[in-house]
């Protein structure tokens, strides 16, 4: 009976004059965070594909950070930003200077960093797990294992890669990136493998078939 009393009492305030003030201040305020913060950083991440479109990296990689920030749980801005930080360090793989080499580190750890979280956040969805399996493959020899005896590079790619023909089991493409990492690695067994499984499943598919 106490708790119904107090019950009564407190629905007897919503009709308080600075109580419905209050609703009428806070529900904007809510709306525009519910709804506000998702659509600017779609904002965000269209303008950063824009920029990555036209050759602007370093735009894309800034406006890709507003958007995590805004919607930290979307997996696609984090995939995104994984792939921006490995073309950033890539181009500066290429053009650079001896002094980049801690950027570049800094843009390869950020870039695995971020292609996880994607798969962590949305772990059903087959292209999360592909960019993390070919970022793992391009950084092969060059980053090491996060701790002594950990996994290395090639096992974390073999390991997203084939969590990728899992959740696209009926892709050639999927088997045909598996078996493109272990030609790489100059396993021919597997790689023939891989390439056979495409073959088998687009008999047309040009690219498994060379």
């Amino acid at each position: 009976r106490t708790r119904l009393n107090n019950l009564y009492k407190f629905v007897g305030q919503l009709n308080h004059p600075l109580v419905r003030a209050l609703g009428y201040l806070l529900v904007p305020v809510l709306c525009l965070y519910v709804f506000g913060l998702p659509l600017a950083a779609d904002y965000f991440f269209a303008r950063a594909n824009k920029a990555a479109t036209a050759d602007q990296g370093q735009k894309a990689y800034l406006d890709l950070q507003l958007a995590i920030k805004l919607s930290p749980s979307n997996d696609l801005y984090h995939r995104a930003y994984a792939q921006i930080n490995l073309a950033l360090s890539s181009s500066l793989g290429q053009g650079g200077s001896a002094g980049d080499k801690d950027k570049i580190t800094r843009l390869v750890s950020q870039g695995v960093r971020e292609a996880r979280a994607a798969v962590a956040l949305n772990p059903s969805d087959w292209e999360n797990a592909s960019t993390a399996g070919q970022i793992y493959q391009s950084v092969v020899g060059f980053l090491p294992p996060e701790k002594d005896g950990g996994p290395d590079a090639k096992t974390f790619a073999v390991r997203y890669l084939t969590l990728a023909i899992k959740l696209d089991p009926y892709s050639p493409v999927r088997r045909l990136d598996l078996g493109g990492f272990f030609y790489n690695e100059r396993d021919a067994e597997k790689a023939l493998a891989g390439a056979l499984k495409a073959v088998e499943l687009k008999p047309d598919f040009a690219n498994a078939h060379y």
